[in-house]
């Protein structure tokens, strides 16, 4: 597995990964209404793109094919972490995650995480501090906030 800074030019496979990966994976957690509207993101390209490039913005790479993505914003919050469906359970995230936290700061970290990757953050070392219930699009969506006191 290769994991590296990513680029500009990933913005594509960023999106076709992140949307993919919410239909596939968060199908049982969430309604359609939920998913169409958190997949809606993707037309927010100039947003996606400042992601890439102001956050530490990591993407996972296998045989040359990318298989996940993870975002840490202010070196204190975990913004995406996202693993296509082929490659989940195979260690993709917590090589992502253990990246991120190489290269926080501060005492804690956070996440707001999906219900679908509740359990991951929890075997990591993450606890819930409160669960979100927010509209997005006009639909509500359910999420937790979740944090990890670092030593």
């Amino acid at each position: 597995m290769n994991i590296r800074e990513a680029k500009s030019v990933d913005l594509e496979t960023v999106l076709i990964l992140f949307a993919d990966t919410i239909k596939e994976t968060c199908a049982d957690d969430y309604n359609k209404e939920q998913i169409e509207a958190w997949t809606a993101s993707i037309r927010d390209k100039v947003k996606w793109l400042n992601r890439i490039k102001e956050h530490y913005f990591l993407v996972a790479e296998i045989n040359d094919r990318t298989a996940g993505f993870a975002s840490l914003e202010n070196y204190n919050h975990i913004d995406l972490m996202y693993v296509h469906p082929d490659y989940q359970g195979k260690g993709v995230a917590r090589s992502l995650l253990q990246r991120l936290l190489m290269k926080a700061q501060g005492n804690s970290v956070t996440a707001h995480v999906s219900i679908t990757a509740q359990p991951f953050f929890e075997s990591n070392g993450f606890k819930v501090v409160k669960e979100n219930r927010f509209e997005l699009r006009n639909v509500e969506i359910a999420n937790f906030e979740m944090q990890l006191v670092l030593d």
